[in-house]
């Protein structure tokens, strides 16, 4: 019997250092665990950075495309503006005074009374009107 006390014994002390082990093993484990869930919440907002990122980025390039078409749409606005700036400009010829033909299309376009753009009537008038303008513009 004291064999089997002994033996007992030995199988107690192999119990207690397996459930020990256990324990350690357990407690490693949820240490394991613990390490993979931070991991995993790091690479899901890594994943959701490099989304945003992307989506950033594809909008810039968006914009980006568009302003260089607005580039290139202004470029040729200007390549238009500064050759009709190098043309010689057109000598325009001025109206003549004889403005009969105004009056009556002025009247059937309901206007009443003296045309303004019309000769003044006599010579006289026409000076003192032209000598106060060069009066006032001497001023």
């Amino acid at each position: 019997m004291a064999s089997s006390r002994a033996s007992l014994a030995e199988y107690d002390d192999a119990l207690a250092e397996m459930s020990r082990r256990t324990d350690e093993f357990v407690a490693l484990l949820a240490s394991a665990e613990e390490k993979l869930a931070k991991h995993h919440d790091a690479l899901s907002r890594a994943e959701r950075e490099l989304s945003d990122r992307n989506a950033a980025v594809a909008a810039l390039q968006s914009e980006i495309i568009t302003l260089r078409s607005t580039l290139a749409v202004a470029r040729d606005v200007g390549r238009a503006a500064l050759t009709a700036l190098r043309t010689e400009p057109a000598t325009v010829s001025e109206a003549p005074w004889n403005a009969g033909w105004l009056a009556p299309v002025l009247r059937s376009l309901g206007f009443r009374g003296r045309d303004p753009s019309a000769r003044p009537r006599s010579s006289m008038t026409a000076l003192r009107y032209t000598s106060r303008l060069e009066t006032e513009a001497r001023r």
